[in-house]
């Protein structure tokens, strides 16, 4: 039996790494598993960034995954975080995928973009003189309060180190999306023709439950909504993480797209 395809795509400021702690879940349960890194995300946060990442758009990353998933024997799963979550339902409406499992979607166009609990945040970056060509990245303290507010000091702190620059022009469409001419974030819910699972953190300030809930009702009967009490944004990586690398199993196997006994 051919394995089937599982797609990991991170979100801001990230990379492959994001999924070192779920990722291999998968594998053991019989996925052959893709770790994209985004278009000049690979380089070392304690350099300089490239200057092109600051005009990257939504649209230019999802067409580099567009690109690669067309290249696979077979439809994959998406899995996305953040960011990369709203790839992955850009993506889908596109192309065919057997599912998305979205962990703490970042907001698409139509939706409130900045609740009160990430206010201080968005307003250090978005007050930048044009933010909107510029890259950015996190301090340690923003960081510990939106990123990794359910990990140790020490974890928060390896975490911070890892992350690297993100785009201007990305969060303009995100954030600014009622700017946006261009509409990058726009998705239209049937245009995704395949189920969808959607899992939020009760103590995520950044994408919070009120906009993960309003994500998974776009799709009405297609999704499945999980709010989970003990954990923030950071689901990839929490204390916990093997709990919700079970239960996007287990929604595989309900829906066909992991078959029973594929993991031996």
């Amino acid at each position: 039996m051919t394995a089937p395809e599982a797609v990991f795509v991170h979100g801001m400021w990230g990379g492959a790494h994001v999924w070192r702690h779920i990722a291999p879940a998968f594998a053991e349960a019989g996925f052959h598993v893709r770790r994209p890194t985004l278009r000049h995300h690979a380089v070392r946060p304690d350099r300089d960034p490239p200057t092109a990442i600051g005009t990257i758009g939504l649209q230019d990353y999802a067409s580099d995954l567009e690109g690669m998933i067309g290249e696979l024997p077979a439809p994959p799963l998406l899995i996305g975080h953040s960011m990369g979550a709203l790839l992955a339902q850009i993506v889908a409406t596109r192309i065919p995928v057997r599912g998305l499992i979205l962990l703490n979607p970042a907001p698409c166009r139509g939706l409130l973009p900045i609740y009160p609990s990430a206010m201080p945040l968005a307003l250090r970056i978005l007050l930048t003189w044009k933010f909107w060509q510029k890259p950015h990245r996190l301090n340690l303290e923003e960081s510990r309060e939106y990123l990794f507010n359910c990990l140790s000091e020490e974890e928060q702190r390896a975490e911070h180190d890892r992350c690297v620059w993100e785009s201007g022009r990305a969060l303009f469409e995100i954030a600014l999306w009622f700017l946006d001419r261009g509409r990058a974030s726009a998705i239209d819910p049937q245009r995704v023709l395949c189920p969808v699972m959607v899992l939020a953190g009760q103590q995520d300030y950044l994408t919070p439950p009120a906009l993960c809930r309003k994500i998974a009702g776009r799709y009405g009967s297609q999704a499945e909504y999980w709010e989970l009490r003990d954990h923030a944004h950071w689901l990839p990586g929490e204390p916990g993480t093997a709990e919700v690398a079970q239960m996007c199993l287990d929604w595989s196997r309900r829906h066909g797209i992991l078959q029973n006994g594929a993991d031996g």
